[in-house]
């Protein structure tokens, strides 16, 4: 409920930088099952729009830390694996030439690339 007020903000940025650090906090404090519906609903739904991750990525840096660290790591790879591909995907689309990769396609190439498993 409350990514989904976050992302009707009217300035939906400012409101997930808030509610980020709560957000981690909470997801280390929960359960698996919790963590995967919290990890799908705040990247595979509307709650924050793929536009916004090049955004936020100091943030999602930060829960793919806690997800590589986590005993159920592997039940994120596929999530991360999609979020890796996704970022790369935006990255080449917006490229221009003579430019380097960006720090969004950097992550995404880390985090599509690597499996999470004990």
């Amino acid at each position: 409920e409350v990514m989904t007020l976050a992302a009707k903000d009217q300035e939906p940025s400012k409101a997930f930088e808030d509610l980020f650090p709560w957000l981690l906090q909470r997801f280390t404090a929960e359960q698996e099952s919790v963590r995967i519906t919290i990890l799908s609903e705040l990247l595979f739904t509307p709650t924050l729009p793929e536009k916004m991750w090049p955004e936020k990525l100091p943030h999602l840096r930060k829960l793919w830390t806690l997800c590589s660290k986590a005993r159920e790591s592997s039940s994120y790879t596929v999530t991360w694996q999609s979020v890796g591909k996704q970022l790369v995907k935006r990255s080449l689309e917006e490229w221009t030439a003579g430019a380097g990769p960006t720090e969004a396609c950097l992550f995404g190439m880390e985090v599509a690339t690597t499996p999470l498993s004990l």
